[in-house]
């Protein structure tokens, strides 16, 4: 029997990890009767102005109101209007919120959550970044300990441990809607772990690496660390485009040179092809 080798297993984690993923962010079926319908209590309204917890208040509701009442969390457009009385309107903003009371005239309750949040649920470790020339991108340490990183290419042979191309992805989970999977990257070089991040240095958008260990949560409502993994086809399961979540607009790309390619942020628009974005993780 033949065992399934290494890069197809690591195939197989990023897909489960994305359906995964997706489907915690997708809002149950039964809550699009609901969005819209919150409300904020006010002067004249009985309900607590600081109510219990969503799961006791939730598990406090008659049983014909929780069938009807979708698990937390889930998204609604609503915004404060203090001339309707603590009324809310509909809003372009999409909060996330906990449903957590019927009132005495049966409109539903709301509960704000922090949504600047990510949580780290799973590293894939020793990846190769490939770009569509088949350079793989390096890491190493430059004049002056300087961080370089650049697509190179390499044979296997030459790709050993400790070479500056075995690169950690820690996937997050997030509260936001994103149409892709939050991610981190890291890298050890000369046995220090080292960051990807984005900064703006002469007026331009850059790629840096520091000496950082990458976060298990991040209590932010932005962050340079994070990117936006998208899936360039449906049915092509190693290539991918990393947006930074800090520089919308923004990806991960290389720019080439005579003998290697440099890493960059490049301005893309989302429905723009454009392979110099394209990373094969194989």
């Amino acid at each position: 029997m033949q065992l399934p080798s290494s890069r197809n297993r690591a195939g197989e984690l990023r897909a489960g990890l994305a359906s995964s993923i997706a489907a915690a962010k997708q809002p149950k079926s039964e809550s699009g009767a609901l969005q819209g319908m919150g409300r904020t209590p006010g002067a004249g309204s009985r309900a607590a102005s600081s109510p219990p917890p969503a799961v006791s208040m939730r598990s406090a509701l008659p049983a014909s109101s929780r069938a009807a009442l979708p698990s937390p969390p889930f998204a609604a457009h609503c915004a404060p209007d203090s001339a309707a009385g603590g009324r809310v309107k509909m809003s372009c903003e999409e909060i996330r919120v906990f449903a957590v009371k019927f009132g005495q005239d049966f409109d539903l309750y709301f509960a704000g959550l922090e949504c600047d949040y990510w949580k780290e649920v799973f590293p894939l470790q020793h990846q190769i970044f490939r770009n569509v020339s088949n350079q793989v991108l390096v890491v190493r340490l430059g004049p002056e300990n300087n961080v370089m990183s650049v697509f190179e290419s390499m044979t296997d042979q030459e790709m050993i441990a400790g070479c500056g191309v075995h690169f950690n992805i820690h996937y997050y989970r997030d509260n936001r809607l994103e149409d892709g999977m939050s991610v981190a990257f890291s890298i050890m070089v000369e046995n220090k772990t080292y960051c990807m991040y984005c900064t703006h240095e002469g007026g331009e958008k850059i790629v840096r690496f520091r000496e950082e260990v990458v976060p298990k949560e991040i209590l932010e409502n932005s962050s340079d660390i994070i990117f936006i993994q998208k899936s360039i086809s449906p049915r092509d399961t190693q290539a991918f485009k990393f947006e930074s979540s800090l520089m919308r607009g923004y990806f991960l790309a290389f720019q080439k040179g005579e003998d290697l390619s440099k890493l960059i942020l490049k301005r893309c628009d989302e429905d723009q092809v454009d392979e110099t974005t394209h990373i094969i993780i194989p």
